[in-house]
C-alpha cells in the first residue's frame, strides 16, 4: 500500500514539538501562531500588573473574550502536567482580576492529570493538552490546519533552525511565504537546499 505524502512527517508531531527547545519560549510563540490561524489576535510575553504584583503572561489572546494564556511546556516524553501548573495559572487569573481578563486558560504539549482536569473544570479553567479535550486538543488543532513545528522538518540543521527561530518563524507553513532565494538570503542554506526545505513544507501542509 502506498504511504501517503507526509504521513512519516506527522507521525512525528510530538517529537518535533518536545524538540522546540528547553526554554518553552518556541512553544509560547508558536501556540500563540497556531491561535493566529484560528482567528485570535495575539501577543507574547506580557508583564501585566495584578492586585499584588507584576505577572509574566505568556500569550494574551482575544477573539470571543480575552483569555489569559499559561504555557506549560516539557521537553521530556512522557511527562504529566500535574495539578500545580492548574492551580497557579488559576491564582494568576484572581490576581489578575476581571478587569484584565476574561477568562484563564492552561495550555501543555503533554497529558494532563486526572487531577489537574478535575480542579479546572470546577474552576471554569480551560485545558488544552496533547489529546485533551477530545475534540479541540493540541494535536487536532495542529492536524486540521496542518499547523506544524519547523521542527518536524527532516532537512534542516539546528543552525538553520537557530537563523529560523530569529525570523519568527516556528510554523513550517509560514515558510511559503519566502521564495528559495528569499530564504537562502535569510539562512545559511545555499538556493538549492533552499528549494529542498520548501519542498517539504509543501509536501506536509497539503
Amino acid at each position: 500500500m502506498k504511504k501517503e505524502p507526509g504521513v512519516s512527517q506527522r507521525y512525528g508531531l510530538k517529537r518535533a514539538i518536545l524538540s522546540l527547545g528547553p526554554s518553552g519560549f518556541p512553544f509560547e510563540s508558536f501556540f500563540a501562531r497556531v491561535l493566529e490561524y484560528y482567528g485570535f489576535k495575539t501577543t507574547t510575553g506580557n508583564k501585566i500588573r495584578g492586585k499584588r504584583i507584576i505577572h509574566e503572561v505568556d500569550i494574551v489572546a482575544i477573539k470571543d473574550k480575552k483569555w489569559m494564556i499559561e504555557c506549560k511546556y516539557h521537553n521530556e516524553a512522557g511527562t504529566i502536567t500535574k495539578l500545580h501548573p492548574a492551580m497557579y495559572t488559576y491564582a494568576r487569573f484572581l490576581d489578575l482580576g476581571k478587569h484584565h481578563f476574561d477568562s484563564p486558560w492552561l495550555v501543555t504539549n503533554t497529558r494532563c492529570s486526572e487531577d489537574a482536569i478535575e480542579y479546572a473544570k470546577g474552576v471554569g479553567l480551560r485545558v488544552t493538552a496533547w489529546k485533551f479535550p477530545k475534540d479541540e486538543n493540541l494535536e487536532k488543532l495542529i492536524e486540521e490546519k496542518k499547523l506544524y513545528p519547523i521542527t518536524i522538518l527532516k532537512n534542516l540543521s539546528e543552525r538553520v533552525l537557530n537563523e529560523i527561530y530569529q525570523l519568527k518563524i516556528v510554523v513550517a507553513k509560514d515558510l511559503l511565504d519566502f521564495s528559495p532565494s528569499e530564504l537562502a538570503k535569510k539562512t545559511s542554506l545555499n538556493e538549492k537546499d533552499a528549494v529542498k526545505v520548501l519542498e517539504e513544507v509543501k509536501i506536509i501542509s497539503a
